[in-house]
């Protein structure tokens, strides 16, 4: 693995982060061989890094706005009135009397270190690769992130 010595924090955040590449002369979609940690890694990150993708691509549209606002009522509602949600849940589907506060927790945490752990392989894999790496440090490529809409 080689890190760019030429890259500041900043560059090697995007070169980390981004979700795809994109030849800086044709605007085109970067191919590259994906080795296995990148792979391993995409595979980790792919659930909260695909919902985060779509939301970020779809902020603007009526539907996903309505959802967002659903959804942060729902949140508040559960912050503000545990008790009353816990009966109308229980009510709706009784299996979730099942659940403890620790067995949601533990999902959560466990979602969670998978997605930075996904992102660390993946970032390892990326540096591994001696084309993409070097292609990104003579500048031939620019980050594509996550919500941003393909041009290519």
């Amino acid at each position: 693995m080689s890190i760019p010595s030429n890259s500041t924090p900043l560059k090697l955040f995007s070169f980390a982060f981004a979700k795809g590449f994109r030849d800086i002369e044709t605007q085109d979609e970067f191919q590259w061989k994906k080795n296995r940690c990148e792979q391993l890694g995409s595979a980790l990150r792919w659930g909260v890094g695909s919902l985060a993708d779509t939301l970020l691509k779809e902020i603007r549209n009526p539907v996903m706005i309505v959802g967002l606002t659903s959804l942060a009522l729902l949140a508040v509602t559960v912050a503000f009135y545990p008790g009353t949600v816990l009966t109308i849940t229980a009510k709706v589907f009784p299996l979730a009397l099942k659940l403890k506060p620790w067995m949601v927790k533990m999902a959560l945490y466990i979602l969670m270190q998978t997605t930075v752990a996904g992102v660390g392989i993946r970032a390892y894999g990326r540096l591994s690769n001696k084309l993409l790496v070097q292609n990104w440090q003579q500048g031939r490529l620019e980050a594509v992130y996550p919500g941003e809409k393909k041009r290519y």
